[in-house]
C-alpha cells in the first residue's frame, strides 16, 4: 500500500512562529497556511499553486497567491521571507532552491519535503543551493528537511515543569517552548532529573527551572550540578513569593543563586530585581486563536467562575450576583469550576458545576460561555498577577468581567471588557450584560481583536531567542555576578 505524501499542515507546522512573511509552493487552496494565521495573525501569506482553481480559492484566504508552475516561470519579486513551505513535487531542482533560498531572510527557514532515499544526496542538494540544513525528520515515504542561509549555533533550551495545574505550566512552559523549538538553530526538551541532565561540553545551552523551591544544602548542590555541566541557569516564576509559605525560609536560593529570571509582570519583575538584576518580562500570551464558539443562544449568557483560590475574593460579591440573576430572569445561567462553596451560594437554578478539571476541560467551558468573571481583592500579591485569564477570555471572545486589580491595565471598561470596582457596579455590569447581549458581543470581539494583535506568543519569540542567546553569550560575567551573591557556590 503506497503511503500518503504529509499534508500541507504538517509542513506549516514546521514555520518559525515568529515569521513577519511566508511563501507556500503548492498551496492547494490555502487553507494549511491559513491556519498559521491562528498563531501569527500579523504574518503575510503567500501561495503559489499551478492549479488555477486552486489558486484561486487561495486568493481568497491568503494575503496574496499567485498561479504558476515555480519549476517552469519566474517567481514574483517579493519581500525577504522569513518560511518558506515547498510541498511534495513543487520544487527538486537545486537551481530553484537556491533561488529560494536567496529570497530567505537572515532568520529565514525553509521546509522541503522530498521522497525518502539518499539522505547524503539530499543534504549535498541544500548545500548546493547555499543551505545549511537545520534538522529533517521522517514522515513516510517522505523526508522533512529544515534548513536556513545562516542559522548560527545550536542553542539547546531546557525546562523543568511543575504538574499542569491551572493552566500556567502550559501558558509557561510548554507552549513557549514549543514555539522555541519551531525557531531556527534551536532545540528544546522538557528536562527529566536533574542528574540525568547531559554535560554540555561547551555547546550553548540554557536550563529553564519552572518555580523552583530550591533550599539550603539541597539546593545549592542542584544549582553547582547545572553550573558544572555547562548550563546558563534561569528561574521561571510568575507569582509573588509572599503568599508561598516555602519561600519564606532564610536559605532560599530561587532568585539570587540563579544566572537569570523571567517572569510575565513589570510588578513581579522589580521584586525578582532586588535579588537579581538579570530579570526578563515575557508577558503570558496566547499561542494560537481559538473559533469562537459562544453567542449561540439569544438573549442568554452564561458567566463562568473557574479561577483556582479565589475563596477570599468573591464572598463580598455575592449578593450583588444573585440579585442580578434575579432580574435576569433566566437570562444569566452559570458555570462554576472547582470552587463548590461559589455554587452552592449561587441563588439561581441555572447553574452547572465541574469539579478541578484539565486545561483542555477548563478551555472547553470557557469556549461555550459569554462573560468570565474574575474578582480580586486588592492585596500585594494579587497586584502582581498576571492578566492570563483576561487573554483567555478574550481569545475566546468572552467578555472579561474584572476587578481593577491586575486588569485596569490590560480592560478600558466598556471598550474590550467591563471593570466592576464595587457589588454596586458588579450588579451593574451584570444587568447591562443580560440586557444587551449583542453589545456584549461587540465587546468581546474587541477584546479578541487585541489579542490578535498585540498578545500572541508569535510576536515575543524573537526576543526570547535573543535574550537566551544573549544569556549564553554574557555567561562568564553572569557567573562571577552570581558567586559573588552567592560564593557558596564555588
Amino acid at each position: 500500500m503506497q503511503s500518503n505524501p504529509p499534508g500541507p499542515g504538517a509542513l506549516v507546522e514546521k514555520l518559525p512562529l515568529s515569521a513577519a512573511v511566508v511563501l507556500h509552493l503548492g498551496c492547494g487552496d490555502g487553507a494549511a497556511l491559513a491556519a498559521f494565521r491562528r498563531r501569527n495573525p500579523a504574518c503575510r501569506l503567500i501561495g503559489i499553486e499551478p492549479d488555477p482553481a486552486l489558486a484561486a480559492r487561495a486568493g481568497a484566504v491568503l494575503d496574496q497567491a499567485y498561479c504558476l508552475a515555480p519549476e517552469r516561470d519566474l517567481l514574483p519579486a517579493l519581500p525577504p521571507l522569513d518560511g518558506i513551505v515547498v510541498s511534495p513535487g513543487a520544487c527538486g531542482s537545486e537551481a530553484l532552491l537556491a533561488e529560494l533560498g536567496r529570497m530567505l531572510s537572515d532568520e529565514g527557514v525553509l521546509v522541503l519535503c522530498l521522497p525518502q532515499g539518499d539522505l547524503q544526496a539530499q543534504h549535498s542538494l541544500l548545500v548546493g543551493a547555499g543551505l545549511q540544513a537545520l534538522d529533517a525528520a521522517e514522515m513516510p515515504p517522505f523526508l522533512v528537511w529544515r534548513a536556513a542561509r545562516a542559522p548560527g549555533r545550536m542553542l539547546r533550551v531546557l525546562s523543568t515543569m511543575l504538574p499542569p495545574v491551572g493552566g500556567v505550566s502550559q501558558v509557561r512552559v510548554v507552549e513557549p517552548m514549543a514555539g522555541l523549538a519551531r525557531e531556527p538553530a534551536i532545540a528544546t526538551a522538557l528536562a527529566g532529573a536533574l542528574e540525568e541532565v547531559p554535560d554540555l561540553a561547551g555547546a550553548p545551552g540554557v536550563f529553564i527551572l519552572h518555580r523552583p523551591a530550591l533550599m539550603g544544602a539541597l539546593g545549592r548542590e542542584s544549582l553547582r550540578l547545572l553550573i558544572r555541566r555547562g548550563w546558563v541557569v534561569v528561574c521561571e516564576f510568575d507569582d509573588h513569593p509572599s503568599q508561598i509559605p516555602i519561600l519564606h525560609r532564610s536559605d532560599v536560593l530561587n532568585f539570587r543563586a540563579v544566572h537569570a529570571i523571567q517572569t510575565s509582570t513589570p510588578a513581579l519583575a522589580e521584586v525578582f530585581g532586588r535579588e537579581n538584576p538579570e530579570v526578563a518580562v515575557f508577558p503570558n500570551a496566547i499561542s494560537e486563536l481559538p473559533e469562537p464558539a459562544n453567542f449561540a443562544a439569544p438573549e442568554q449568557l452564561t458567566v463562568l467562575f473557574a479561577a483556582l483560590n479565589r475563596e477570599h475574593d468573591w464572598p463580598g460579591h455575592i449578593e450583588a450576583i444573585n440579585a442580578a440573576s434575579r432580574q435576569a430572569a433566566g437570562r444569566l445561567r452559570f458555570e462554576v469550576v472547582a470552587d463548590q462553596a461559589f455554587f452552592e451560594a449561587l441563588d439561581t437554578p441555572h447553574k452547572n458545576f465541574t469539579p478541578l478539571c484539565d486545561y483542555e476541560t477548563y478551555l472547553g467551558l470557557l469556549s461555550r460561555c459569554e462573560v468570565s468573571f474574575m474578582p480580586l481583592r486588592d492585596t500585594l500579591f494579587n497586584r502582581c498577577k498576571s492578566d492570563l485569564k483576561f487573554l483567555e477570555a478574550a481569545s475566546h471572545r468572552a467578555v472579561a468581567l474584572a476587578s481593577p486589580t491586575a486588569y485596569a491595565a490590560s480592560i478600558r471598561d466598556g471598550v474590550n471588557g467591563l471593570i466592576f470596582a464595587d457589588p454596586p457596579a458588579l450588579f451593574d455590569r451584570l444587568a447591562w450584560l443580560a440586557g444587551n447581549p449583542e453589545k456584549a458581543r461587540g465587546i468581546a470581539e474587541q477584546a479578541r481583536a487585541g489579542i490578535a494583535r498585540e498578545r500572541m506568543l508569535a510576536y515575543q519569540m524573537r526576543e526570547r531567542t535573543a535574550w537566551y542567546r544573549s544569556l549564553w553569550e554574557r555567561r562568564e560575567a553572569l557567573q562571577a555576578a552570581l558567586l559573588e551573591r552567592v560564593p557558596e557556590l564555588k
